[in-house]
């Protein structure tokens, strides 16, 4: 399972970058908005690539199997690499600015799907909590319909309202998995010493 210190804190970092988007909406220049989600891309990749690596059962194996832990190591690679070239190629990217963050906000969906379906196992996930990916999903949608060079700002103000959705999924997800897990560890103690109590109480009459 995805240790929740670690969720609540990614959770808490994706707030305040969501808010700081919103506020500065306005004083960020087209240059500085590339710049910002080349530094977004990087930080999405490596938060990935260690929720994808450190996500483990009971017994300390990984839980993704094959298939979907090497895509996401690979997507997480790609996120860092591209982010860089973002970082390097400002001037390049400005054209690009919708396409780039609406790429972003997709990441971070595809983050919380994967955290549902695999990342807080062997907790059921509710149902509710898909609404999380759902919504970051929806801001991908709104920022990618961004095409007019004077809507930079909003691009800001659709990203940042996203990274707090997506922040606040990561802390309720963490919190409501780790509360879960518990309750289902003290219920399969008591199966286990019911079931110990029960075996003893059979070969005690056996023995009579």
């Amino acid at each position: 399972m995805f240790k929740v210190s670690t969720s609540i804190i990614i959770g808490l970092l994706s707030v305040l970058a969501g808010v700081i988007l919103v506020i500065c909406n306005k004083a960020i220049t087209s240059s500085g908005v590339v710049v910002s989600g080349g530094l977004l891309f990087v930080v999405a990749g490596i938060l990935n690539g260690m929720m994808t690596m450190f996500v483990k059962d009971a017994d300390g194996k990984r839980r993704a199997k094959a298939m979907p832990f090497a895509l996401n190591m690979i997507a997480s690679a790609a996120a860092v690499a591209f982010g860089v070239c973002m970082l390097i190629m400002a001037d390049e990217f400005v054209k690009f600015i919708p396409v780039v963050f609406g790429i972003l906000v997709l990441f971070g969906a595809v983050m919380l799907f994967y955290l549902l379906c695999y990342g807080i196992r062997p907790a059921t996930p509710y149902p509710w909590l898909f609404a999380f990916p759902v919504l970051v999903l929806a801001g991908a949608v709104l920022v990618y319909c961004q095409t007019s060079p004077d809507q930079d700002y909003l691009i800001m103000i659709y990203t940042g309202v996203s990274l707090m959705v997506f922040g606040l999924g990561m802390a309720v997800i963490g919190l409501t998995s780790r509360r879960d897990a518990k309750n289902l560890a003290a219920q399969n103690k008591k199966l286990s010493a019911a079931a110990s109590v029960k075996t003893d109480s059979v070969e005690q009459r056996g023995l009579e």
